[in-house]
């Protein structure tokens, strides 16, 4: 004969008064509250382009920029309007040394925006870092990112690289808006619905089937992904033709990434705006209500 099964005992049912004990439910670690406010948070952008596009120039327009430079190419740059040298953060040549300028708040209480030029850069000096403070599963220190195994490497890379996305978006909650500055690449785009195609992308580690894209990170972490090029240029004979004036898209297309968030104000900003003019801020009077075209700002004498 099979075992009877007992009766299922209820909560408290040992207590010799015979009374149960109703469950609680556990205190809340924080309480949260709710509103219709606007957020007064800064805006996320990643600006890519080719090499003396103007992406450095076009990042300084913005409101009340601090530049941190990785790359030699902005270490003397001045602002198109006044031609005054750009306020930047010093001596800071290292992954390490990027993450705590970033972590500095009180530096930037005078600034509105914060670029970081460039992330492509970044990225390279990253490896040291990664190497300096992630050790191999078996415990000893690895001096290149093939140390750590088949493809194990660049997992902690693309962790590594995260930490400045983390260290960015405390800036963005205290209301900075965040620039970062990447190189251009042209990729092979594969399509599952026919050939692949080339794609021009910002130039940071695509990933693979089996390891995680840092480009991807860096770009679904932005609000707005830009890209300055050539306008209106096109092939013909096997020969460039078309303007040469530079434009900025905000908006992607099959050959190049681009995306932007629609504003606070429910509009969305053109998916053109020229560029041909260095000292032209008219896309961060679309972005950033406010910012200075420069019509206030006495230019030098010639």
């Amino acid at each position: 004969m099979p075992p009877r099964r007992g009766k299922p005992k209820t909560l408290g049912a040992g207590d010799p008064a015979g009374k149960t004990t109703p469950a609680t439910a556990a205190t809340p670690a924080k309480k949260f509250t709710k509103s219709r406010k606007a957020s007064n948070r800064g805006r996320k952008i990643l600006l890519y382009a080719a090499s003396g596009m103007g992406k450095t120039t076009l990042a300084v327009l913005a409101p009340k920029p601090i530049l941190i430079p990785l790359d030699d190419g902005s270490a003397d740059i001045k602002h198109p309007v006044t031609n005054e040298l750009i306020e930047q953060v010093e001596d800071v040549r290292t992954f390490g040394d990027t993450r705590a300028a970033l972590q500095q708040y009180g530096l930037y209480d005078d600034n509105e925006t914060v670029i970081i030029d460039t992330v492509t850069k970044l990225e390279d000096l990253s490896h040291a870092y990664m190497c300096a403070t992630i050790p191999h599963e078996k415990g000893h220190t690895c001096t290149s990112i093939e140390g750590y195994g088949y493809g194990k490497g660049y997992r902690h890379l693309y962790d590594t690289m995260k930490l400045i996305l983390q260290d960015a978006d405390e800036l963005v909650r205290r209301g900075k808006n965040v620039i970062l500055i990447a190189q251009c690449v042209p990729r092979s785009i594969p399509n599952a619905g026919g050939e692949d195609y080339l794609c021009f992308c910002p130039r940071l580690y695509p990933g693979s089937k089996n390891l995680p894209s840092i480009e991807l990170l860096y770009s679904e972490w932005a609000d707005d992904v830009l890209f300055i090029a050539h306008a209106n240029a096109k092939v013909v004979d096997h020969k460039i033709e078309g303007a040469a004036t530079r434009a900025i898209y905000t908006f992607g297309e099959l050959h190049f990434k681009a995306k932007t968030r629609v504003l606070a104000s429910g509009e969305t900003i053109p998916q053109v705006i020229s560029f041909e003019d260095t000292a032209d801020d008219s896309l961060w009077q679309y972005l950033f209500e406010g910012a200075s075209d420069g019509s206030d700002i006495e230019p030098p004498p010639e």
